[in-house]
């Protein structure tokens, strides 16, 4: 059965649609969420691996889909197809890999190596359920990073959940996604991250992830 959400195309939802779906888009929200980390442990060499982190795990798997795009091997930046988000994903786990090496060797923030773990788990994760499904990675990423937000913060963090029915109305609404596609980037997105900043910020004494 088809579970695409149906709805009026007006024009102004369309734009407002893809407004949301460039602005809260994968790379950047995983580059938002590597900042917000540094800013939370404060100093200049937290802000140093953050920039380290976005140019090697979020900038380069971005550059090679553009690449992919000006070469004519994909259709779209967002890469509708899901066999075309493999080779991606391949890339993603191969980065993300030598970021984690890179800040493991040079003694970076103990919390920024472990959630660059996690990253690389979910990665090989994605990977794995692409093979056979198209799951969302806009949900994944925004419902990560919102999770993480509501846990690490409370109060005022929790308002960052708004954003995970405000970017599943976008997707549904331009047809990227079915419901069952949205709501398993929801599930897999929050639970994960979810789970790891509790395991993490327990191993580290307290919800404040203050351990270096």
């Amino acid at each position: 059965m088809n579970d695409h959400l149906y709805m009026e195309k007006k024009p102004w939802g369309m734009k407002l649609a893809k407004l949301i779906t460039n602005l809260i888009n994968p790379p950047l929200v995983a580059g938002v969420g590597v900042f917000i980390l540094a800013a939370w442990l404060g100093g200049g060499l937290a802000y140093g691996w953050a920039v380290f982190f976005v140019i090697v795990v979020a900038a380069m798997p971005t550059l090679y889909t553009v690449w992919l795009l000006k070469r004519g091997k994909v259709e779209a930046f967002f890469l509708p197809k899901r066999e075309n988000r493999i080779r991606v994903i391949v890339v993603m786990v191969i980065t993300n890999t030598i970021g984690v090496v890179v800040m493991f060797l040079g003694k970076a923030p103990f919390i920024m190596i472990a959630f660059g773990a996690v990253g690389i788990l979910q990665s090989v994760m994605i990977l794995v359920i692409t093979f056979y499904w198209k799951i969302s990675a806009h949900m994944i990423g925004i419902s990560g990073l919102s999770t993480f937000m509501a846990i690490a913060f409370g109060g005022w963090g929790t308002l960052a959940l708004l954003m995970i029915p405000l970017v599943a109305w976008a997707r549904l609404h331009l047809g990227s996604h079915s419901y069952s596609q949205v709501l398993g980037g929801v599930i897999l997105g929050s639970t994960f991250v979810g789970t790891a900043t509790l395991l993490i910020s327990n191993f580290c004494g307290g919800i404040g992830l203050t351990c270096r």
